[in-house]
């Protein structure tokens, strides 16, 4: 059962922040691609990690591709108390 996808304004604010670094030209992309990725999340919450993240909360990681270069991101996330969303509380750049 897909579950709706839930951005609160801080996670707004912290992708815009993100495809900022990006050349204009290549902008749409990355948010295209990231909105898509989250929307895969939310129609199979199964896809985050297992143990979970810091806080207990599970962590998806997921890659896109811009101007052909990999960026990794992880978005935590967790479920709302009815349980019938997903609600991403942080998206960040995954460091190795």
């Amino acid at each position: 059962m897909p579950f709706e996808l839930r951005l609160p304004p801080a996670v707004r604010a912290q992708i815009e922040e993100y495809i900022e670094r990006f050349d204009v030209e290549f902008q749409m992309e990355a948010l295209a691609q990231i909105r898509e990725r989250l929307e895969m999340l939310a129609e199979n919450p199964r896809l985050g990690s297992t143990p979970r993240g810091a806080f207990g909360f599970p962590i998806y990681s997921f890659t896109i591709r811009v101007d052909d270069i990999g960026y990794h991101l992880r978005a935590v996330y967790c479920y709302s108390q009815d349980e019938r969303a997903i609600i991403v509380t942080i998206l960040e750049q995954q460091l190795f």
